[in-house]
């Protein structure tokens, strides 16, 4: 069984299911990837996280972990499918402007993102029965869509600067 956590709960979630057990960190493309197991469990606690190895190092041994390099026998986050993320700022009711993030397992192009934004929109009652032109039109949109290799070049950045 796995149980992924987020990377601020990763310390508490190992302490408490494998007590001393030595966590094991490796950085990969702007992130920071903890796993935790002991061999006589079938139980293997994952986390992840936009930190640098060294933040990561010292805030689970912060928490009192034996924290070593390397990882316990999981698929490599390189071979997970990769995540395009559509983001479309837009004219709200408010009086500042709207944003509304996805993500898409396969490259989208600005229509499917704008065409998914507004059925969410619908099916959440935030729009009535009109045209994707119309909804284009009285939201003035601006999309964008943000590959894979952005996202980790990002992620990268914030993990070197902090």
């Amino acid at each position: 069984m796995t149980l992924s956590v987020p990377f601020d709960q990763f310390a508490r979630e190992v302490k408490e299911r494998l007590p001393n057990q030595p966590v094991y960190l490796r950085w990969k493309n702007g992130r920071v990837f903890g796993s935790a197991g002991d061999p006589s469990l079938p139980l293997i606690v994952l986390a992840s996280g936009p930190l640098s190895l060294a933040a990561a190092e010292h805030a689970l041994q912060s928490a009192g972990l034996d924290v070593r390099k390397g990882e316990w026998g999981v698929a490599d986050p390189e071979d997970e499918a990769p995540i395009w993320l559509g983001v479309v700022a837009y004219r709200s009711d408010e009086a500042k402007p709207g944003l509304w993030v996805e993500a898409f397992p396969v490259e989208p192009t600005s229509a499917l993102v704008v065409e998914t934004m507004l059925e969410e929109f619908r099916r959440q009652g935030l729009v009535g029965e009109v045209s994707l032109e119309q909804f284009v039109a009285k939201a003035d949109l601006n999309t964008m869509i943000f590959a894979p290799e952005q996202l980790a070049q990002m992620a990268s950045r914030e993990a070197a600067a902090g």
